[in-house]
């Protein structure tokens, strides 16, 4: 068991304080509350069956409201409001919203780092992998062009084109770059309402649950801002 494997490690190097996130519950799709039941008994079981080191501290964390409040229940129902179990849940600074079934999360990072199942790719009109830094570095990344495109759009239509063919074919994850901010030259305040406007209007026709992630480029502090502020 996963948990089992990460307190073994905590017991082996002797650590006082370990933080576990809701495992399998976001990419791999784990039903939520079974997710927390499955940690917090864990856990409960290492401390009961445990005859040598234990942590100080063990944080049960998660960006995210929902699963934080599972994690609240399952520690509640499975260790009594007056265990002297400890139950930390943490909220990490990570903004993300839950619109019906599209949770959306907005991040740094770099977008062909990403381990979604579709990332959104930007390029030329000509198609030309080798233009523009986010084509050229999933080229990198990739090895080869695998992604279909499409002709020039409106922003939003785009982000709605993708996010409806992903639904369609059954992707439970998407992360897109900060869309047009390049060479483009589109206000960055501009683009993020734009792509937060597309994301909440297809949340409300979504019937599956998807993970979608807006990506922004680590060093890139003012588009960050603009679509932290739509957040």
């Amino acid at each position: 068991m996963a948990i089992g494997s990460i307190l073994h490690q905590v017991e082996k190097h002797r650590l006082k304080s370990v933080a576990i996130p809701a495992i399998s519950s976001g990419l791999f799709n784990f039903p939520l509350p079974e997710c927390a039941d499955t940690i917090v008994a864990a856990v409960k079981c290492y401390y009961e069956s445990s005859q040598s080191h234990l942590p100080l501290e063990i944080r049960l964390a998660n960006h995210d409201d929902s699963t934080v409040s599972e994690m609240e229940r399952a520690c509640l129902q499975l260790l009594g409001p007056s265990s002297s179990f400890s139950k930390v849940a943490t909220r990490s600074q990570t903004p993300n919203v839950q619109i019906g079934k599209v949770h959306l999360t907005l991040k740094k990072g770099n977008i062909e780092e990403q381990l979604t199942d579709v990332i959104v790719n930007t390029t030329s009109p000509e198609r030309d992998l080798k233009m523009g830094e986010i084509s050229n570095a999933l080229l990198q990344k990739a090895g080869r062009y695998q992604q279909n495109t499409t002709p020039r759009q409106v922003l939003y239509d785009s982000v709605t084109d993708c996010l409806q063919n992903a639904s369609k074919n059954g992707y439970k994850s998407i992360a897109f770059p900060a869309i047009g901010t390049g060479k483009l030259g589109f206000d960055k305040k501009e683009v993020a309402a734009i792509m937060a406007d597309a994301v909440v209007d297809f949340a409300h026709s979504c019937q599956t649950e998807i993970d979608v992630m807006f990506i922004i480029y680590p060093s890139d502090d003012q588009t960050y801002k603009a679509f932290e502020d739509q957040m």
